[in-house]
This record gives structure tokens, sequence and C-alpha cells, in this order.
């Protein structure tokens, strides 16, 4: 599960869509490397196949590499589109506290002084 974190934050932060895409395929080819090794040595001690419950950790891990190959453009612009959203809102947030710390200056002077502040 690390991993798949790992270059998940990484594939959908890296700037070009193709390198994020290499990433994935060296993820799935790294994770059917692993796959093809457990086949053998399972296989070759026990006879089961191809789909042993030993194994399906693996075949899952292609199946996902493969799914993200696929759609980490779509993954991308979601998760960018939320980052925009959160900043965008921090900017609104700070902009109605510099509003409020405007009007309370103004008030201030006013009482104070009695100027009016533009």
């Amino acid at each position: 599960m690390i991993p798949f974190l790992i270059i998940l934050l990484t594939s959908v932060r890296i700037r070009s869509a193709l390198a994020a895409r290499v990433i994935w395929l060296f993820y799935m080819f790294y994770y059917f490397a692993l796959y093809a090794y457990k086949i053998a040595v399972v296989y070759q001690f026990s006879k089961v196949g191809w789909f042993d419950p030993e194994v399906i950790p693996y075949l899952t891990a292609i199946f996902i590499g493969i799914i993200m190959f696929f759609f980490i453009g779509k993954i991308r612009i979601i998760w960018l589109k939320g980052e925009r959203d959160a900043i965008e809102e921090t900017g609104k947030e700070i902009a109605k506290r510099g509003a409020l710390l405007h009007r309370l200056q103004g008030e201030e002077l006013r009482k104070s002084y009695g100027v009016r502040r533009r």
C-alpha cells in the first residue's frame, strides 16, 4: 500500500503526464516481475497455478497499475482542481479578514480622531 501511495502522489505532482505514465508503467512491470517470480516459486513447490492466494496481491497491483496508467490524466485534473479550490477558498478567507481589518481601522480612526478613511 505504501509504494502505491508514494507513486500516486509522485505521479500526480509531477508536471509531465508522459512521465506520470512512465512511472505507472514501471510500477506495472515491477509487480509483473514479482508476480512471475512468485508464480515460478509457487508452481515449483506446490504445483498450484496462476491464481494462488499468494500471488493475488501482485495481480491486484498489476490491475491497479493498468487502471492508473490509462486514467492518470483524469485523476491529475481532479486532484489539481481540488488544490486550486482550496487555494481559492483560503484566498477568499484572507480577503474577508483584510476587509474586516480595514473596516475596524476606519471605525477606530473615526472614533479617535473624527477622521473619515477613504
